[in-house]
């Protein structure tokens, strides 16, 4: 924890490791809800202000995820079969029981992975207004490396405290490592998908997304489970018969739906009709947003910097607060860079339905 700083996720992993021994040297059960709980409550004491602290909130939350969603996302990819399998696998002598054990780490990991992003998605399009659909491919290759990188790292720090001069090898493997560490990075970062900028969203909309995944996952456990309880024999008849009201009434419900999306396209369009102006805090240079009546948008210069990307730090992030994906008009007062830098890069980074217009005044 000293190494990192004191970093959260670290004394969260450390914290819960150390109630964990414990547990085992006192022959006590260990209970992982009360070991996250008094990890928290061991940094909020510290710092009640790191609960606003992202790093907290993505620790902890990839941590719940994983706890509630990890073990039915492996089921999940365990019963995938591909067709005609066991044609192939006999057809080349390989013995279905490597091939087990070897998809068996794959999916282990692929399952962590998918459970922490799963629960953080919101919080990261909260945050950041982007969501990544190719971090698997990263998180698989990396998971590879971390572990001998952090056994290593802790081989050289333990030979340091006792004196010893470090060994030539050791550190070459480990520069070595940390090299395709960044590589991996790097390519991933290139990704296609891997930054997808998506507009703020509402906390219900968030509210709603955590309850429908709760509820998935939980019907997914009754769904698969062999011993069930009455509540859940209950549950299971339920959704039994909401799938055949569903199927007996398929034509009535799509035009009750058809009927809805019109309604709610209405109420959304017709609200907030005034015309809007917002004058942008960039800095150095101006920036004015307008959103007519009819709901076209109109940025009126950028601001900018040669030692600032004015663009990527306010302008965009704005933009995507106020739910805004693109823009119909950008004027330019004058090509001065704190005018027209920040214009430029939205340019390039907002999407226009129909196309761009530039415009000199």
């Amino acid at each position: 924890m000293i190494l990192t700083g004191f970093s959260p996720s670290v004394v969260r992993a450390s914290v819960m490791s150390i109630i964990f021994l414990i547990s085992k040297i006192l022959h006590r059960k260990n209970d992982i809800w009360t070991s996250i709980s008094i990890s928290l409550l061991i940094l909020l004491i510290y710092n009640p202000f790191l609960i606003c602290n992202i790093s907290i909130q993505f620790t902890y939350i990839a941590t719940i995820g994983i706890i509630l969603l990890q073990r039915n996302i492996l089921n999940f990819f365990k019963n995938i079969r591909i067709k005609d399998s066991n044609h192939i696998l006999r057809k080349r002598k390989i013995t279905n029981l490597k091939i087990q054990k070897i998809l068996s780490s794959i999916y282990e990991i692929l399952s962590v992975s998918f459970a922490a992003q799963i629960m953080i998605l919101p919080i990261s399009i909260l945050s950041f207004n982007t969501f990544n659909l190719t971090f698997w491919i990263t998180n698989f290759f990396i998971s590879f490396i971390v572990p001998p990188i952090i056994i290593l790292g802790l081989i050289i720090i333990i030979t340091i405290i006792l004196g010893f001069k470090q060994i030539y090898l050791i550190n070459l493997i480990l520069k070595i490592l940390i090299n395709i560490l960044i590589v991996i990075s790097k390519i991933g970062s290139k990704l296609p998908f891997s930054k997808i900028k998506v507009t703020t969203q509402e906390v219900w909309k968030i509210i709603i997304y955590y309850i429908f995944v709760i509820i998935a996952n939980h019907l997914y456990s009754i769904w698969h489970k062999r011993k069930l309880t009455t509540f859940e024999q209950r549950i299971k008849n339920i959704v039994y018969l909401i799938k055949c009201k569903l199927r007996e009434n398929k034509k009535v419900i799509f035009k009750m739906f058809i009927v809805i999306l019109i309604v709610l396209f209405i109420i959304f369009n017709l609200s907030n009709r005034d015309l809007q102006v917002y004058f942008i805090d960039v800095g150095q240079g101006d920036s004015t947003l307008i959103i007519t009546p009819n709901k076209k948008t109109i940025l009126i210069d950028g601001g900018g910097s040669e030692n600032y990307e004015v663009g990527d730090n306010i302008l965009i992030p704005y933009l995507l607060a106020r739910q805004i994906k693109k823009i119909d008009y950008i004027f330019i007062s004058h090509f001065d860079t704190d005018h027209v830098r920040g214009g430029a890069y939205c340019y390039g980074r907002i999407k226009c339905s129909k196309c761009y217009n530039w415009k000199t005044i």
